[in-house]
Parts: structure tokens; sequence; C-alpha cells
């Protein structure tokens, strides 16, 4: 009984991270490289601070997606970004610089939070399993299947900027419209290759 349990549990784990953890990590991948041509693309958010680490928090997360890079960088990002914020709205700007230092905000606060629940659960598995002494094969197993569970969790720590900008700014929103769309449809549609001209129009074009 105990066997066939094991074994349903490690057909589990497997099951869960081919058809979970493996669409689940290029979502992440897509969410991180939408931010990052959003923010490379405009003006807007490339003159601004606070949008700067946003980036460079979509940076880090690409590339620890690929690399597993220590993730303590992310949070420190989020601090600055979240202290920078602060000491902007407390300056003399416009109505709408002001705006869109709030939303900026909002979009960090956020993201903190999503970093924090999301590596939380991954964190305590870990520590739990390598303080357990327990060498019951149920037991492993059992962990064995959380630990993966957490862990695909813990992908969602470095792989949600875009849904999440997208969810929680509503100038986000228009300006990711308007670069995933607006600019790059529009560029792909005049970049296309117009078919072949009769001759003898061609040449009353170029007289």
């Amino acid at each position: 009984m105990n066997a066939e349990h094991i074994t349903s549990l490690y057909n589990a784990r497997l099951q869960f991270g081919r058809y979970v953890a493996i669409p689940m990590f290029f979502i992440g991948f897509i969410s991180e490289f939408l931010s990052i041509i959003v923010f490379l693309s405009l003006k807007t958010f490339r003159e601004n601070s606070c949008a700067f680490y946003l980036l460079c928090m979509s940076l880090f997360n690409f590339i620890r997606l690929i690399f597993n890079l220590f993730p303590l960088i992310a949070v420190i990002f989020g601090i600055m970004a979240y202290r920078n914020a602060r000491t902007l709205t407390t300056r003399v700007n416009p109505l709408v610089r002001r705006e869109l230092d709030k939303q900026l905000t909002i979009m960090v606060l956020v993201e903190i939070c999503v970093y924090v629940c999301t590596q939380v659960p991954y964190s305590i598995t870990n520590g739990f399993i390598s303080l357990s002494t327990d060498p019951d094969p149920v037991f492993v197993a059992q962990f064995n299947l959380i630990n993966a569970i957490t862990l695909t969790i813990n992908i969602l720590s470095n792989g949600n900027s875009f849904y999440t900008y997208f969810c929680v700014s509503k100038r986000f929103r228009r300006q990711a419209k308007y670069v995933l769309y607006d600019f790059y449809m529009n560029r792909c549609r005049q970049n296309q290759v117009h078919p072949n001209q009769p001759e003898g129009l061609a040449m009353n074009d170029i007289e």
C-alpha cells in the first residue's frame, strides 16, 4: 500500500512539473520580456528614476528565470524604488508627473508583496525539509510533491511583472497597448513588402 502511495505521489510530482511548472516558466518569461519592451520603448518611463528601478527588476527577473540568480537583489531594487518614489512625491511636481509617480509607487508595492508571498512558501518548505530527520519514504515523497508545488509558485516571483503592472496601473495598460499594438504592429505593417508595380508605371513615377 505504501509503495503504491509513494509511486502515486512521485507521479503527481512529475505530472505537476510537466503540465504546470513548465508552462508557468514560459508565461513568466513572456511577462518579463513584455515589461522590458514597454519600459524601454517609452520616453515617459525612461526618464523616471522609479520606472528605472522597475526596469532593473524586470531585467533581473528575466535573468534569474534563465540562470536562477540570487533573489535578494530584487528586494533591494524594490526598496530603493519605493524610497525614491516617496521622495519624489514630496517635491513640487506637475499634476501629471505626480500621478505617474503615484502609479509607479503602487506598482512597486504590489510587486514587493507578490514577491514576498511567492517566495515565503518555498523558503519555509526548504527549511522544513532540511531540518527534518524523518526517513519515512511516504513523508519524503509527500514533501517532494509539496516542494515541487512551492517551487512552481516561486517561479511567479520572477515572472509576474507585466501581469502585475497591467492589473494595477491604468497608465501602464494604456502605454503597453500603445507599445505592443499601435507602435510595433503599425511598424510591421509599414515594413511589409508591397507587390511589384508594372514596369511602365514605375518608370512614370520616376519621371
